[in-house]
């Protein structure tokens, strides 16, 4: 079955500062209420740190002011600081010492925090390797509508890891991600509907679904969207938009899109190559490589 693989959670999205703080003016009055133990104050200036907000970037700083909000209990901060110790950035690489801090952010309900420490259950980083710990805390993520939480559950249902195997809730979960335009998840939502796999076969909506993750530049979903404009299966056939979807896969580095790209080459007369072309060209500059 050609569902994609779990994602894992080993960076952290770009998050902003806890409260108001203004990083130019409001520096100053960081550190001070840091320094008097405010612990909201003290992961804000890990944040200064860490991004370079306003002075010079330092790693081992924002580690240590992570930390000492992480202690005070502040849970982002301890979200942090497992990404922190996950990635050895400004202290060293520790899977274990991530899986502590992951841990205790998870339990304060931290969805990032959660599907972080479901990926190292899965991988056995950091805590040994247990599918059903995985499933409970990806779950945790996916109900607080954590979109790579709900791609990451889809895909332990399709493969029966830690559950009960069910492609119908597979594609549920599939599908929460994808209305929040996760792009995976998209793409095997199409592919779902396009094999009738957990759900009745509808060409339209694979097409529908490919559509939105290719034009989010998901290579996989850009070459099966070439496939249903070639067959004309959930969209009228034509070899131009066919191309045309086949060259951005190509771009993106899909394995198999040289093949096919070649393949509708020498089915084109010169006219209708130069069109395609010339629609592979609008694509390009629309869709977000």
């Amino acid at each position: 079955m050609n569902i994609k693989h779990i994602i894992p959670a080993d960076r952290l999205s770009k998050s902003t500062l806890i409260g108001s703080y203004s990083v130019a003016s409001k520096y100053i009055e960081t550190f001070i209420a840091a320094k008097h133990g405010n612990s909201q104050a003290q992961y804000n200036l890990g944040f200064m740190y860490a991004n370079g907000s306003g002075f010079l970037k330092n790693n081992h700083k924002a580690v240590s002011w992570y930390r000492k909000s992480a202690e005070q209990g502040c849970a982002i901060a301890q979200s942090t600081l497992a990404y922190m110790y996950g990635s050895g950035k400004g202290t060293y690489q520790s899977d274990q010492e991530a899986a502590i801090w992951c841990h205790k952010a998870a339990e304060q309900n931290i969805a990032l925090a959660q599907l972080m420490l479901s990926v190292m259950y899965v991988n056995g980083r950091g805590v040994a390797q247990n599918d059903n710990e995985a499933v409970l805390w990806c779950r945790k993520a996916a109900e607080q509508n954590y979109a790579r939480a709900q791609y990451n559950l889809g895909f332990m249902y399709t493969k029966g890891k830690g559950v009960t195997q069910s492609y119908k809730i597979a594609v549920s979960w599939f599908k929460k991600a994808s209305e929040q335009g996760y792009a995976k998840a998209q793409s095997n939502l199409g592919y779902m509907y396009s094999k009738g796999i957990g759900i009745l076969k509808n060409d339209e909506l694979a097409a529908y679904w490919f559509r939105k993750a290719g034009e989010q530049g998901n290579a996989k979903a850009q070459y099966c969207l070439s496939v249903m404009y070639y067959k004309g299966h959930g969209v009228p056939r034509c070899d131009k938009h066919a191309y045309a979807w086949v060259s951005l896969a190509l771009i993106n580095g899909y394995e198999n899109a040289h093949k096919s790209q070649d393949f509708l080459v020498n089915k084109m007369t010169s006219d209708t190559l130069s069109q395609a072309k010339d629609l592979a060209e609008k694509l390009l500059d629309y869709i977000t490589i």
